[in-house]
């Protein structure tokens, strides 16, 4: 099992403190998953958008499985 931090770097891209994947649709929609940092405890949001705008409200988690 990888850790969180291990599955965000092979399956997202990095920018500059958050990570993000995004893709296309057939209309040219982009829709785009990403997991933007909290201030403290390691925690995140999680969100949402389709063309930037935020589709459903962002959940707050915390990376569960880390390496010792």
């Amino acid at each position: 099992m990888q850790t969180t931090q291990e599955a965000l770097e092979t399956g997202f891209e990095n920018h500059h403190g958050f990570w993000s994947y995004s893709y296309f649709d057939k209309d040219g929609n982009e829709y785009e998953l990403t997991f933007e940092p909290c201030l403290f405890d390691q925690q995140m949001y999680v969100a949402f958008y389709r063309n930037k705008d935020l589709l459903v409200n962002k959940v707050v988690v915390k990376p569960g499985y880390t390496k010792e």
